[in-house]
């Protein structure tokens, strides 16, 4: 198994990939640039890691034979966590952000799922419990539960996640291209998620990618190609 690390601070990454049959330009990734995914995918879906100072490592399953490769996609799992005394380098580390990713054939993402305290999962779904799959609820109604639990975005948020759909396709312009948001929408009755559409051109190929961002920070809790 071949492993890559290096230091980004006093916050800890722990990235495992599972070779399950990435078909690029040459052949199956690299450690290097498995390692080089992992980095540019934290630091665009979640800026705010990068003031936290990680320690990452890439481990990458030993190279198997050409010809016993899918080449459907390859997927590796990213977790994130750090400790409550970075000084004290005996506390244990807790995990707070969990990656599950799948890039294409060819090396293009395709579809990145999250999980954890950093995404506010479980105060989430605590609150949209009271409202999914249940009768149409006044937007005052969800509003206010959202702002009493401390959410940032509402029902009425939609330019604020606009911007924010903008500013995550900037940062991920290097890995998925050039992008235009599309669409934003809210349906508590569904979940409480904001979805956005991006529109995105890489050279001549052009893609819709659609994003799901967490009320409370507006951090990104999937994203994948349609």
């Amino acid at each position: 198994m071949a492993s890559i690390s290096w230091r980004l601070g006093s916050m800890i990454a722990a990235v495992t990939l599972m070779a399950s049959g990435a078909v690029g330009s040459s052949a199956a990734q690299s450690p290097k640039t498995a390692f080089g995914t992992a980095y540019d995918l934290l630091l665009a879906l979640y800026p705010e890691l990068d003031a936290r100072a990680a320690y990452v490592q890439v481990s990458l399953d030993d190279w198997e034979p050409l010809s016993t490769l899918r080449r459907e996609f390859t997927r590796f799992d990213v977790a994130v966590g750090w400790r409550d005394d970075p000084r004290n380098p005996s506390r244990p580390i807790k995990m707070m952000l969990g990656l599950s990713v799948d890039l294409d054939y060819d090396g293009s993402l395709k579809r990145v799922l999250a999980s954890g305290v950093f995404v506010n999962s479980d105060q989430r779904k605590s609150i949209e419990a009271r409202f999914v799959n249940g009768d149409d609820v006044p937007r005052a109604t969800v509003n206010q539960a959202l702002r009493s639990a401390g959410a940032r975005f509402d029902w009425d948020s939609e330019e604020a996640v606009r911007e924010l759909g903008a500013d995550l396709g900037t940062r991920l312009e290097p890995i998925i291209g050039r992008s235009t948001v599309l669409s934003v929408r809210f349906d508590p009755s569904q979940d409480l998620l904001w979805w956005i559409d991006l529109v995105c051109q890489n050279g001549e190929q052009q893609h819709v990618y659609r994003l799901s961002l967490e009320p409370f920070d507006g951090r990104v809790i999937a994203f994948s190609r349609h």
